[in-house]
């Protein structure tokens, strides 16, 4: 993802004779003047591209952050947000030498699928995308070994490898990306490669392949009955395709809420599938519902109100006044919502707890303890299943299913826990409205003394009467459509010299 442009451009002279030519050439380029393009602003370099000088100061190369999406040739443009597309491949039983040359040519099949279905817009408007601008993208992306083991027959004795494309989403067709059909079918894409490549047979590559269901293609299964609203479990290409924002890297801690509810009469019990992601290995989970006992409290109120969540920055809310970023707000965070009985128990009882106490802290606003929260919240244990605190017959469990990208969370909730101690309960003759929340925190310690944390709540409201269960949640539907949450992540940054923060919002 380079070029180089030279800073002087001499005229041919209309001098006869080689040797006074080469003199005048020679004193040309002596008396040349070097030029810092890179510091005076004067390249063709994008705001997201490095400029580097040479040593002689002639010339200059513009050289990309990785990170980001290239969006013209040369290092002259680039994009923040694009795709990032991986497929899975095995090379030849037992492996040699051409197996990563082949993985080249295969990428390279790929690409050019992609343009003759149109997921990547070429022609007018769009000159500059084809092939060559396609592998500039991928430059500092090595094609690798992948370290999954084989365990079907088929792909025994065959190491698998990961070809990666990154297309910035201007030059994508999303509404085709989002369905990826052309990954739907694993015969269907194994042939359409096999046609780009003649000369190559199952000898030299196969596709890898991952059963997945029909309607959703980040869920694995086993059978039919492991996939949801009446999906068929099928054989598809081992394909992830990820949306990338801010510099081609995901938000740090992604969280996603989706729900689908279902109700028993004759148990009086909700059940509410709980969707989130889980592309960071490194934080703590934690689900949630509402902590409410009628009459309900402004401060009871306020949960319903994500931006009152007691983990933001100081400051964040209206209404509530004690939030801070640090390990203090956890202690907070248990007494004001429902969350499963483990991490009560840890907030209260565990090493975290003594070392606060230690150090006296967390007795105000913003006085954490001195180290770093990665230090003294280094706990990577998830509190998303058992029994719900004060609710003797509600609690969640993790479906075993095993999936690619998140996890779905099971929530039993018993009617009488819900609008007795997690509800605002409107009684209407011959019916009761339940209004509750369900939701997700994430937290992940620091360099530093802040933590940081995201969370996702999904409110759910329910009609329920002796004849009929009628529920709706915000923002997913009731239908279960697993359409993310549209999520405001606060952060702030302090400078390091003058002590002033920042704030940030990501949306």
């Amino acid at each position: 993802m380079s070029f180089s442009s030279s800073k002087t451009h001499a005229h041919r002279p209309s001098i006869k004779g080689t040797k006074l030519l080469f003199i005048v050439i020679k004193a040309i380029i002596i008396n040349q003047s070097p030029i810092d393009e890179c510091t005076d602003g004067t390249s063709n370099c994008d705001a997201n591209v490095f400029c580097i000088e040479p040593l002689d100061k002639i010339g200059y190369s513009c050289e990309c952050d990785p990170n980001y999406f290239v969006g013209r040739p040369h290092g002259e443009l680039f994009y923040e947000s694009g795709v990032e597309i991986i497929i899975k491949v095995t090379g030849k039983i037992n492996g040699d030498n051409m197996d990563r040359n082949t993985m080249v040519i295969l990428r390279r099949s790929i690409m050019t699928v992609l343009i003759e279905d149109d997921y990547i817009r070429t022609g007018p408007g769009y000159q500059h995308v084809d092939i060559a601008l396609l592998e500039e993208g991928v430059k500092d992306y090595v094609i690798n070994e992948d370290s999954l083991q084989q365990e079907s027959p088929e792909f025994s004795g065959r190491k698998i490898w990961s070809i990666l494309i990154r297309v910035a989403t201007m030059y994508l067709d999303m509404s085709l990306i989002s369905n990826a059909n052309i990954f739907n079918q694993y015969n269907t894409f194994k042939t359409r490669l096999t046609n780009l490549n003649p000369a190559k047979s199952d000898a030299d590559y196969l596709v890898h392949q991952m059963k997945r269901c029909s309607n959703d293609n980040s869920r694995s299964c086993t059978n039919n009955e492991s996939c949801l609203n009446e999906g068929i479990c099928v054989d598809k290409p081992d394909v992830s395709i990820e949306v990338l924002t801010s510099g081609g890297s995901p938000s740090p801690l992604a969280v996603s809420t989706s729900s689908s509810s279902t109700y028993d009469a004759a148990e009086e019990m909700l059940y509410i599938r709980m969707r989130y992601s889980t592309r960071d290995n490194d934080v703590t989970n934690i689900v949630y519902i509402p902590s409410v006992v009628p009459p309900i409290s402004p401060l009871e109120a306020a949960t319903f109100n994500s931006e009152e969540f007691p983990c933001l920055p100081l400051g964040t809310g209206s209404i509530v006044k004690d939030q801070e970023n640090t390990v203090c707000c956890l202690k907070r965070f248990e007494d004001r919502y429902t969350t499963v009985l483990d991490f009560g128990t840890f907030v209260d009882g565990s090493t975290f707890t003594q070392d606060i106490a230690l150090q006296g802290a967390c007795l105000s606003l913003s006085t954490p303890p001195s180290q770093d929260s990665i230090n003294i919240f280094s706990s990577s244990v998830d509190y998303i299943s058992g029994t719900f605190k004060n609710m003797p017959r509600s609690k969640a469990e993790i479906n075993p299913t095993n999936t690619n990208g998140y996890k779905d969370v099971i929530l039993f909730l018993a009617v009488e826990d819900i609008q007795t101690k997690g509800a605002i309960v409107t009684q209407i003759p011959m019916r009761k409205k339940l209004n509750f929340f369900v939701g997700m925190l994430q937290v992940k310690g620091m360099k530093s003394n802040r933590i940081s944390a995201a969370h996702s709540q999904s409110i759910i409201n329910v009609d329920i009467t002796e004849n009929y269960f009628s529920p709706t949640s915000s923002p997913t539907t009731s239908a279960g459509s697993f359409v993310q949450d549209v999520a405001v992540v606060l952060r702030e940054i302090k400078d390091c010299c003058s002590e002033n923060i920042t704030k940030f919002a990501t949306i």
